[in-house]
């Protein structure tokens, strides 16, 4: 009896049934990826409307009849804490989809978030002076530039060392905040304030105008201004 034999143009099929069906799950991920971002981007764009219209709220008033000073502090306080814990969601989404996408965010996304980020820093200082506030903000500068073997694992390692140390301290003070920035000097806004704090390396914390390089010095930080 004469065996059956599969023949070359079989294994020709199959592999290309194979070869297709990776094609397929591979855009469908970059699709879902891209999916990520877009609506990432739209959020990003969303938060910052809101911080225009804070803007314009604050320069409506300044120049009202009717201004209180008491009733601008409250709605202000109201927003910003909202912006905030949105601005730590999208953090958070930003980092996941760095993680785990087949193509890392585009910078324009991360420009656009920084750019965000900076804006509600710079909120709320304003709100801290103008109303006397009490919030604790700080600054956390991240390794943001990808290295090579052994310096990417220590520089991952420091990395979550800060969060976790930083995310603990929030967690105990529920009047801080934490504005999270890449260490990346060429960007002109990041090397402003880069300069403005003297800040030479990364990762570190700058608090009460004070540069953090040793996360145990973070255990000298109180939780009031």
């Amino acid at each position: 009896m004469v065996k059956y034999r599969p023949t070359h143009n079989i294994f020709l099929t199959a592999l290309l049934i194979v070869l297709i069906i990776v094609i397929i799950l591979f855009f469908g991920i970059i699709s879902y990826d891209n999916y990520k971002r877009t609506n990432l981007e739209e959020d990003i764009k969303i938060l910052n409307q809101q911080l225009i219209l804070d803007d314009l709220y604050n320069n409506y008033l300044e120049h009202s009849e009717n201004y209180d000073l008491s009733k601008k502090c409250n709605i202000l306080a109201k927003q910003l804490n909202s912006q905030y814990g949105i601005n730590r969601k999208l953090l958070d989404r930003l980092r996941n989809i760095n993680k785990d996408a087949v193509v890392s965010t585009d910078n324009y996304i991360k420009f656009m978030y920084v750019l965000t980020n900076i804006k509600l820093w710079m909120h709320y200082n304003n709100f801290n002076d103008e109303c006397n506030n009490d919030t604790k903000i700080l600054l956390y500068f991240y390794t943001e530039e990808k290295e090579t073997g052994s310096k990417q694992i220590k520089a991952d390692a420091q990395n979550d060392l800060f969060e976790n140390r930083l995310d603990k301290f929030t967690k105990s003070c529920d009047n801080s905040v934490v504005f999270a920035l890449p260490y990346l000097p060429e960007i002109i806004v990041l090397n402003q304030l880069i300069v403005d704090y003297n800040v030479s390396r990364a990762p570190a914390i700058v608090v009460d105008d004070n540069v953090i390089y040793n996360i145990n010095d973070f255990n000298n930080i109180i939780c009031n201004k």
